[in-house]
């Protein structure tokens, strides 16, 4: 064998090797920086939690994967979102822009003075993208789900649409004197909803 295909052959395997390094940090980082993220929103008063947090798609992705996730806020309107599922796709050279995907069934749960309202639901197409700012903060969360399904806990009616769009945009600072720190926009298309409803 030619002395140049063996230098060739040399540094195709340590180019190899150094991704898959690189690739394998990073990911840890990755999923470290999820761990932090969500022990300091839980000491801020938020409980984050999930079963199970792991980061795939080697060789050309970073997909982190949180299974029995769990994401609430005590206040002043208690609220919690769970699920089995949640997907974020990650890249390393724009981190400001997030893939997101939430397949399968989810439970949104919000109450207060006593009373909780649980509503079970589930997209046809679960994708979003988060858009961040540079110093972490959301900017912008856009979906655009498909069909989607909903019932009210404990009850065996269900609300559906062909399609729903969500728009979330954070504000610089909280607008006075309403103090909004967000705008939320909601589109349906063939909503069915029962009477009770």
């Amino acid at each position: 064998m030619p002395r140049w295909i063996r230098i060739c052959a040399l540094a195709a395997i340590g180019a190899v090797a150094l991704w898959a390094a690189g690739w394998f940090a990073l990911a840890r980082a990755i999923e470290d920086g999820a761990r932090g993220w969500a022990e300091r929103e839980t000491a801020r008063g938020a409980r984050i939690g999930f079963g199970a947090l792991a980061v795939d798609g080697f060789p050309t992705r970073w997909r982190l994967v949180a299974r029995d996730y769990e994401i609430a806020s005590p206040g002043p309107v208690p609220q919690s979102l769970r699920g089995g599922r949640v997907e974020a796709l990650l890249t390393p050279w724009d981190w400001r822009v997030i893939a997101l995907r939430l397949p399968g069934s989810h439970r949104l749960e919000r109450g207060g003075s006593g009373e909780t309202v649980a509503i079970e639901m589930e997209a046809q197409r679960p994708d979003a993208v988060l858009r961040l700012e540079d110093d972490g903060r959301m900017r912008a969360l856009e979906a655009d789900l498909g069909g989607v399904a909903a019932r009210l806990a404990g009850s065996g009616e269900t609300i559906s649409a062909a399609r729903l769009r969500l728009t979330i945009e954070g504000t610089e600072k909280p607008v006075a004197p309403t103090r909004e720190f967000l705008r939320l926009a909601l589109r349906l298309r063939d909503l069915v909803a029962p009477g009770a409803a």
